[in-house]
């Protein structure tokens, strides 16, 4: 390189010098134009002295970009042979700046290609760090290690384990200790006590023992049996969860066999066989398997497990084909099934409102899943637009069936509307729902706008008691009401 420099510098002093030449020679012979032949003579010479000056400077000037030219190449194309440091990835000259890559990139290489470069960090190799610097450095990582074999996975991890400990780093290896819990989960359990974190190794548990539980249920069982500790009942109940949702994805008959012949002595072992329950119909319906998960459900005798399963399969099963479960739910609903039509229109309404109000529209007045359907529906729908169900409720008739969802939507409407809100409280037909709806209605319009509250209040027919009552109204409900 600084034998390519030197040469430019060469070249640029002969341009320079050959001007400087050319000038002294060309102005150093006095014209005589008093003589025809001298001036003839000593132009033809300043001639020939101006083309070898322009001939010069060309000459210079190509040497230069050739020069230059080489000069470019060179930095371009690095040594193939040059040693690039232990971990570092060479980058070619069209390589793009890390904050602007896709997450997806690498995807298509395949996960050997990825476990070769992290198997090389080190603590002291500053290279790979510099890849996992960013956001999305480390989400792509994560995308990357979800197609790890298991071999490649116990690679990875502990490579990443010598990186420095954080969020990042441990959810990556959360990732990682499941995919290599599929061939060695106990080698994977005893990586866990190197995350520094206790939250984060408590996640790391779970994701093993739902691999554990697809590829040795037997085994893992034994494992939480054995493991049982100190911890708190809902922790255990959280690793059995996760235990159950691999072993129903591999054998959910095998599965629910067992969820259904725990204990139900005391209120947690009920607890936890419903939950139980629950996942393995949960993970039949998210694997296409309805008419399994629906012969599972008739074996269960009447009671609250069997409620809350049903609740679970059609909520599912709304989420993904939520025209199918409608259909069903109404060819074989049983007797107070309300809840289970709750459910599943919350599920709807959060795909399709306008499809799920037609659902419910479908419904009688009369019928008891008509009232909390109602209220699920516009609960849910509310969450994403005012304007929608407000136009929906005001074609109906004004009815005792309707007033749950129209105290709903009264005080989701008072955030943003609170004089329209207290109109909607206004139209509800039993008096004490609307007492209380409109108290609140009152609270969120006193925080917000205590002026036009009181303006409100001045208008009203109402007596003083009750606008007094208004005035001192809290909006502490809020926090209950309004939750997401």
């Amino acid at each position: 390189m600084n034998g390519i420099r030197k040469h430019r510098a060469i070249a640029e002093q002969l341009a320079v010098l050959s001007h400087i030449c050319a000038t002294f020679y060309i102005n150093s012979f006095p014209i005589d134009y008093s003589s025809c032949a001298h001036y003839f003579i000593l132009m033809n010479t300043k001639v020939v002295l101006w083309v070898s000056w322009l001939g010069t400077v060309g000459l210079s000037f190509a040497t230069g970009y050739w020069v230059t030219g080489f000069t470019d190449r060179a930095i371009e194309a690095p040594s193939a042979n040059k040693n690039t440091g232990a971990g570092e990835k060479q980058r070619s000259a069209n390589w793009e700046d890390p904050t602007e890559a896709n997450i997806f990139d690498g995807l298509e290489n395949g996960p050997s290609t990825q476990a070769g470069e992290f198997s090389q960090l080190s603590s002291g190799s500053s290279g790979p760090l510099e890849q996992l610097s960013l956001p999305s450095d480390w989400r792509r990582a994560e995308l990357q290690a979800e197609l790890l074999s298991p071999e490649e996975a116990i690679e990875w991890a502990e490579a990443v384990l010598t990186l420095p400990a954080g969020p990042n780093r441990d959810r990556l290896l959360s990732v990682i200790l499941k995919r290599m819990a599929l061939t060695q989960p106990v080698a994977a359990m005893g990586l866990v006590d190197r995350i520094g974190s206790v939250s984060a190794g408590e996640s790391a548990r779970l994701g093993i023992l739902e691999s554990w539980g697809k590829t040795n249920p037997g085994a893992a069982l034994s494992w939480l049996e054995s493991n049982r500790g100190s911890i708190p009942g809902r922790l255990q109940s959280n690793r059995f969860e996760a235990w159950i949702n691999g072993y129903a994805e591999a054998n959910p008959s095998e599965a629910f066999t067992y969820v259904t012949a725990l204990p139900e002595s005391s209120q947690a072992e009920m607890y936890r066989k419903r939950r139980l329950v629950e996942s393995v119909i949960a993970s039949q319906v998210e694997s296409g398997q309805i008419k399994e998960a629906l012969n599972s459900l008739k074996t269960l005798p009447d009671g609250r497990v069997r409620q809350e399963a049903m609740e679970e399969f059609y909520s599912e099963w709304a989420e993904i084909d939520p025209a199918g479960a409608a259909s069903h739910f109404l060819e074989s609903r049983e007797e107070g099934s309300e809840r289970v039509a709750a459910g599943m229109v919350r599920a709807w309404a959060e795909i399709d409102p306008q499809a799920a109000s037609e659902f419910v529209s479908s419904l009688e007045t009369t019928d008891p899943a008509f009232e909390v359907a109602i209220s699920s529906l516009i609960e849910r729908w509310s969450r994403f637009d005012l304007e929608g169900p407000a136009q929906w409720l005001n074609e109906l008739p004004p009815s005792p069936e309707i007033d749950r969802a129209v105290s709903v939507f009264s005080v989701r409407a008072s955030r943003e509307d609170p004089a329209g809100a207290m109109s909607w409280a206004e139209s509800i037909s039993a008096e004490n729902t609307r007492s209380r709806v409109m108290q609140r209605v009152a609270g969120s319009w006193k925080a917000s706008d205590p002026a036009g509250l009181e303006a409100y209040l001045q208008q009203s027919e109402l007596d003083e008691e009750t606008r007094n009552s208004m005035r001192n109204a809290s909006d502490s409900w809020r926090s209950r009401w309004n939750r997401d």
